[in-house]
């Protein structure tokens, strides 16, 4: 996903199963934040991808975890072989 996709956000209740609302929104930016976990066998890194939304039904901007975010329409990639580029 990248700035200026158009995506399906997705807003959960508290326990994370049941969607409380959703909507269509364009991606204004992207930033990631690591999380760093250490146990007596092994250390292990996890990076998160977060998203910055416009919520077009709304009027707002709200920050979404990719797995509460879906592409709708990628915005500026075009397959060069419909134009007679290299792929």
């Amino acid at each position: 996903m990248r700035k200026g996709d158009l995506v399906r956000w997705y807003e959960y209740y508290a326990d994370g199963d049941i969607v409380r609302d959703s909507g269509i929104g364009i991606i204004l930016e992207s930033d990631q934040w690591r999380h760093d976990e250490e146990s007596s066998l092994r250390f292990s890194s996890i990076v998160h991808v977060i998203f910055k939304v416009y919520k077009l039904n709304e009027g707002t901007c709200e920050w979404f975890s990719d797995h509460h975010v879906d592409v709708l329409s990628p915005m500026n990639r075009i397959n060069k072989t419909n134009y007679g580029g290299e792929t």
